[in-house]
């Protein structure tokens, strides 16, 4: 394990998850009475898009300061036709199902670029990852569609987005 990695998650630990916000679009072509029997195929992406510090100092005694980290977590699948190109292109979706997740982590100390990044490479996806199944999984059922699959997290893959 790199030292940065290390050094990160011995000092930060999960608050919380939460949803920031979500989108929904079925295409006007498909209701839940078609869209069940269409051949299909899934596509999907995952990454940090903001990593944030938050101070918080109270009022009344200003040297007891309090560090939080915010990550936040852009995840999305999405159904196409199977001729449809790997190209992401809006148009070519079915049904798409995105959202940002706000993972917050206490501090024990104000971390570097370099331990941020690989803490957030490494670990928040896998913290996120369960609310974004929970979320996909019953969105799904509203929508009366078939569940979408989602895979168990890929600890392989990094979640930081390479631009």
């Amino acid at each position: 394990m790199k030292e940065s990695l290390k050094v990160a998650i011995e000092n930060l630990a999960i608050l919380s998850v939460h949803l920031r916000n979500a989108k929904v679009e079925m295409d006007d072509s498909y209701n839940f009475l078609n869209i069940n029997s269409i051949p299909r195929k899934n596509q999907s992406f995952r990454n940090v898009v903001k990593i944030e510090l938050i101070e918080m100092v109270r009022e009344d005694d200003p040297n007891d300061k309090k560090l939080f980290y915010s990550f936040l977590y852009d995840v999305g699948a999405r159904l196409v036709t199977p001729e449809s190109d790997d190209d992401g292109k809006d148009d070519d979706a079915i049904l798409t199902i995105e959202s940002c997740f706000e993972a917050i982590y206490s501090a024990k100390k104000e971390l570097g670029e370099e331990e941020l990044e690989a803490f957030g490479a490494n670990n928040v996806g896998y913290h996120v990852w369960p609310y974004w199944r929970e979320y996909l999984q019953s969105t799904c059922s509203r929508l009366g569609v078939n569940p979408i699959r989602t895979p168990f997290y890929d600890m392989k893959k990094s979640d930081i987005r390479k631009d």
